[in-house]
């Protein structure tokens, strides 16, 4: 079955998610999970000062230089430059995504089975990290559409639906 990489840095298909019989749907992409100023409380200044994990708020948010395959949306850093990043879903704490840690040199960790196992180990968050190597790297978006195949997906409203088409184009 073909894959069809989806690039889900693009503002029109950030929130979709896109069906196929005929290929393999990837998402792509690395975006950041940013929180307004006025979320910043007590809890996530101790997860800071205690842990090293610095949530993302909109006052400061850190500059990437990658983007990756598969989807990985970055909600926190540490004082290492390495990225906390939740995997193919947007970050929740509800959520059962997959936990990576990013270090500085591209490296990928497992840190946790899903947010809530992942903010129960502490301190700890680092210890028994397993490697996992399913991330490819790419400088940007357009490094990986000349590597990948990628397609230019055009989205327009169906006649008389509040479905959409899918039109893809090689």
């Amino acid at each position: 079955m073909q894959k069809l990489y989806l690039d889900k840095t693009d503002p029109a298909l950030a929130c979709r998610s896109i069906f196929s019989s005929e290929a393999m749907i990837v998402p792509a992409g690395t975006t950041m999970y940013t929180m307004p100023v006025s979320d910043k409380n007590e809890e996530y200044k101790n997860l800071a000062v205690s842990n090293d994990i610095h949530f993302i708020f909109e006052d400061h948010v850190p500059a990437i230089d990658f983007y990756t395959i598969p989807y990985i949306d970055i909600f926190a850093y540490d004082s290492n430059g390495g990225f906390l990043g939740t995997v193919n879903e947007m970050t929740d704490l509800e959520s059962t995504a997959q936990i990576i840690y990013i270090d500085n040199e591209h490296k990928c960790y497992v840190a946790g089975q899903n947010m809530k196992h992942f903010l129960s180990k502490g301190k700890n968050w680092r210890n028994n990290m397993k490697r996992w190597s399913k991330v490819q790297f790419f400088a940007s978006v357009e490094e990986a559409k000349v590597k990948l195949p990628f397609y230019h997906i055009y989205l327009r409203p169906a006649e008389y639906s509040s479905f959409y088409k899918l039109e893809m184009n090689a």
